[in-house]
Order: C-alpha cells, then structure tokens, then sequence
C-alpha cells in the first residue's frame, strides 16, 4: 500500500484551485505561509509554482533572483515548475534575456526546471515527485553566498539585453543597485552610466516599459 503523500502548501495559492485538484488526487494537504516556495511534498521538496507569465514578470522586477536565493537557502530540495511557454508570454522582453535568466537559474543557482503544460501536468508533476523516496539521498548541494550569488545572475540576465554586454551589465547593476532601480529608471538616469549614450538610454527605457506592460 502506498503512502499518503503530504504536502504543505502556501496559502496564497489556494486561487490557482491546483491545491483542491490535488487533494482530489489523494494528497493529504495543509496550509501555512511558507518563506520559500509554494508546495513543500513530503518535507523534502520545496516547489516555486510559476506561470510563463509570472515568470517573465519575475524577471523584469527581479524577484526570481531573491525567490532562487530563498529556495537555496533551505535544507530542501528545491524544483521550479513553470507552466506554459514562455516565449510565447514573453512580450517584448527579448530571448536572450528569457534563455539567460533560465540558464542562471539552472546552472548558476543549480535549481532544475520542470515545464508543464498546463495546471494538470504540474498537479502530476508534483504527485510524481511525492511517491519518490529522496531519503538516504545526497541531493542537497552546497549553499553559495547569496549576495554574491543574486548579483552574478543579475549580471548574466542583464547581458542577455540587447546591445548590453557583460562590462555594461556590471556597470548598470553597481550604478543602479537592483534591476528593479534600473527597470525603473528614465532615459536621463540610465545615461550617467558610462556606455550608455542618448539613443541607447531611450531604447532601454523603452524596452522595461514595455516588457512590464
């Protein structure tokens, strides 16, 4: 007979209904607010839930930096799921951009991504990962400094930009602090930045208000 998969899950997901679909495929859940994550499966995976549209959005406000830099500095085992796809929700954030933030979540913060379909194939996603044993397994990987960690793939997001290479990523990030200052910044403030002249600064701006549309 197998084992009730348990899972705790963050309270703010309750609207998506994947937590009653997963009670319905027998899970045995509860509810908390969870500091990392979205569904923790048997107390040894902890789950970030993502939308192709949310993580798009995540990426512009760079809170997919501090959520990667959360999940890493739990003692478990950390898995992203992103449903949809997310070129096709991109707007007009550039490829590059997409393909450099998941490579840094995958490669740098060493944390796997699981694309689904739709809310249907993460529910199964999920009830797969919890009828497997993690126990006895050495799948925690060594923690990283997240300071140093977040700004790295700042800069690895920032240089997947149009005509924003990796010297200039570094400058806009230690003029501005965050990609969250620089996305908001206007054409004059992005100027002071040594690299980034008139028509440049413009096409920037222009660029972060409409990819946050």
């Amino acid at each position: 007979m197998e084992s009730t998969i348990s899972i705790t899950i963050d309270h703010r997901e309750k609207p998506s209904h994947v937590p009653s679909l997963l009670e319905a495929e027998g899970a045995d859940i509860s509810f908390s607010t969870l500091e990392a994550g979205d569904y923790l499966v048997n107390n040894e995976v902890l789950i970030e839930r993502k939308t192709a549209v949310d993580f798009v959005q995540s990426i512009l406000s760079g809170r997919l930096f501090k959520q990667c830099s959360k999940l890493r500095k739990t003692r478990f085992v950390c898995l992203i799921i992103i449903e949809g796809k997310v070129m096709d929700e991109r707007q007009n954030t550039s490829a590059e951009a997409i393909q450099g933030a998941l490579l840094s979540v995958m490669a740098r913060w060493q944390i796997p991504i699981y694309f689904a379909t739709d809310k249907h194939e993460t529910i199964s996603a999920i009830i797969r990962v919890g009828k497997q044993n993690f126990k006895g397994h050495d799948l925690h990987l060594p923690k990283q400094t997240g300071t140093r960690k977040s700004y790295g793939s700042q800069v690895f997001f920032l240089q997947g930009l149009s005509s924003v290479g990796p010297q200039l990523a570094k400058r806009l990030l230690d003029h501005f602090g965050s990609i969250t200052s620089i996305t908001n910044a206007t054409a004059k403030e992005l100027q002071a930045v040594e690299g980034i002249g008139k028509q440049k600064a413009i096409m920037l701006f222009d660029f972060f208000r409409r990819g946050s549309l």
